[in-house]
């Protein structure tokens, strides 16, 4: 997650200054979008570590938290996830941070889906890998 966040930030700056400004065609109250895949999921592929949910939200939380900090911009987070759950989890560890930080994200969620010509793919490899 942390190098994703690093990519979207280099491609949107063309100097990297923590809380900088983006490109010149890039306006201020413009906001950045991420899109976060969160699976609980029973698939048998995978292993356990790359399926801990746990593991999962932490490393979430630290790519909210690099983001809101390295960013003047209002930040929209598309929240792929497989249960309601599971995105509350993630919305709710925002909860204690200070106003001025929460004020600058918003979270959507997305239900996982596949191509109607590819269902195929469900059991291919873990929940939420392909």
């Amino acid at each position: 997650y942390v190098a994703l966040l690093y990519l979207v930030l280099m491609f949107h700056q063309t100097k990297f200054v923590p809380g900088g400004g983006g490109l010149g065609k890039s306006k201020t109250g413009e906001e950045l979008k991420f899109i976060l895949i969160l699976c609980g999921g029973t698939g048998t592929q995978g292993s356990k570590q790359a399926s801990d949910v746990g593991r999962q939200i932490r490393q979430a939380e630290v790519m909210l938290k690099s983001a809101v900090l390295f960013t003047k911009r209002r930040l929209h987070f598309h929240v792929i996830a497989d249960s309601k759950k599971l995105f509350g989890r993630l919305v709710n560890r925002t909860a204690g941070w200070p106003d001025g930080y929460r004020r600058k994200i918003r979270f959507s969620m997305h239900d996982v889906w596949y191509p109607e010509e590819r269902q195929d793919m469900k059991s291919m490899f873990r929940v939420c890998a392909t």
